[in-house]
């Protein structure tokens, strides 16, 4: 039985469409960056490095190292210049693209729950962003203050999700065993594929993502709010029973 649950951040634990989101944050940020980048370029350089960094199998490079690897000449600029830029758009406006909808009213109450039957409990969020990033959409969602024994980030984790390799450094760093966690995620390819390790795996449907390339089943399936009646209940028990009528293909 699992001891450990790692939580996905966005479109789990809060509401928040990162697609929809991400063209509002470039809308934001390339500002920042008029006077050193042409827009246009920014923005499609922007998103072929964050690429690389997602595709990043060295372990010697954090994930933020790998951005930082390719962004700086594909924009003609140095890091030096760039990275106080990027900054003091965290620091001034990122705060503001805060959406009206960002807090799930399941999550807080489940954290809690959580904690008070002593699960651990971890950020397992895809470590695109800075930490900075990071906490700021933590305070969105209403849990910035629950006491996460870990928070992934860009600054301390050298892969990003759906390579199994962010899971299996995510478990060294909180000293777990896969039999040990469970992970809660609305992303099928990014967040089940910590199945593939021996993680116990639900799917919060809430916001579900899907790109017609998973290849593994959910151990449980359902809203954020179905997961918090079963910790509420005491019911842990059915995200592992294949009679559970929340279990995949139900």
């Amino acid at each position: 039985m699992f001891n450990t649950i790692l939580f996905d951040l966005d479109g789990t634990l809060n509401n928040l469409n990162m697609e929809f989101f991400f063209q509002r944050y470039l809308s934001v940020l390339v500002p920042y960056f008029q006077d050193l980048v042409p827009a246009g370029v920014f923005a499609k350089e922007l998103m072929r490095c964050t690429n690389a960094m997602m595709g990043n199998t060295d372990p010697g490079l954090t994930a933020l190292e790998a951005f930082w690897r390719c962004f700086p000449a594909a924009v003609g600029s140095e890091r030096a210049v760039l990275e106080p830029t990027f900054l003091r758009f965290y620091n001034q406006a990122f705060p503001g693209l805060r959406p009206d909808n960002a807090v799930n009213a399941a999550a807080r109450p489940l954290l809690q729950t959580a904690l008070e039957k002593r699960y651990t409990v971890v950020i397992a969020t895809n470590p695109i962003f800075p930490e900075i990033a990071i906490r700021e959409r933590m305070v969105w969602t209403g849990c910035d203050d629950i006491p996460f024994t870990y928070v992934t980030c860009g600054e301390k984790m050298h892969f990003c999700k759906p390579n199994p390799a962010f899971f299996q450094e995510l478990l060294v760093k909180i000293d777990r065993q896969p039999a040990d966690c469970l992970m809660v995620g609305n992303d099928l390819e990014e967040d089940m594929i910590a199945q593939s390790l021996g993680l116990t795996a639900a799917l919060v449907t809430d916001n579900l993502i899907g790109r017609g390339q998973a290849v593994l089943k959910p151990d449980w399936r359902g809203t954020l709010q179905e997961l918090a009646d079963v910790f509420a209940a005491g019911r842990e028990q059915d995200i592992l029973t294949p009679s559970s009528p929340l279990r995949s293909g139900s």
